[in-house]
């Protein structure tokens, strides 16, 4: 595979009912064969065939229903937690907070500033969590249904038009592996 970029524009129209209203309609999708610096923050994706998916409305619903804290404590019975006090990058004198959850091979960072709490990475490898029902295990075809796209590729992302958000879907095979988080504040 040469390691140029190559990208196909395709526009799709979702109006079936989906799990949330409005998902499914916001979705515009972008083929891309991953070359090296075609996907900044994903370098792990490098030689992948990846579909890049854009829907504002899909990453809003999943960070403010789906991945907070409350939802985070309540669906995990018991999970490691560890705060971090670190200095505001705006204000030098205010302190945030940074708290880690760890659950086996699954990770969530947030950022706790006096403006509220803000998700900046998360890894997820266990079906406990869902992303707008979408949840690791489920097949290539439900996961296909959900975002009314036939023929996903093995590593699906969704993000929001500025590319600030991104929710990378890995598949193993027929079955999603992995739900990987990236925002502009991952690295604390």
């Amino acid at each position: 595979m040469k390691k140029g970029i190559m990208i196909f524009a395709v526009m799709l129209m979702g109006t079936a009912a989906s799990y949330s209203k409005g998902l499914k309609a916001g979705f515009k999708h972008v083929l891309a064969v991953a070359g090296e610096g075609v996907l900044t923050n994903a370098s792990n994706l490098n030689d992948t065939v990846t579909m890049v998916i854009i829907n504002d409305a899909f990453v809003a619903q999943v960070l403010n229903r789906d991945l907070t804290i409350p939802n985070i404590l309540k669906a995990y019975h018991f999970i490691n937690t560890y705060v971090k006090l670190i200095p505001n990058k705006n204000k030098g004198k205010v302190k945030d907070t940074l708290i880690n959850f760890t659950k086996a091979k699954t990770t969530y960072s947030f950022l706790k500033t006096s403006e509220g709490n803000t998700l900046t990475s998360a890894h997820i490898e266990s079906n406990t969590i869902s992303t707008a029902g979408i949840a690791v295990g489920i097949s290539k075809d439900k996961f296909e249904k959900m975002i009314a796209v036939p023929h996903v590729a093995d590593v699906v992302i969704i993000e929001d038009k500025g590319r600030t958000h991104r929710f990378i879907y890995t598949f193993n095979g027929e079955k999603l592996a992995s739900i990987v988080y990236e925002s502009p504040y991952h690295n604390y």
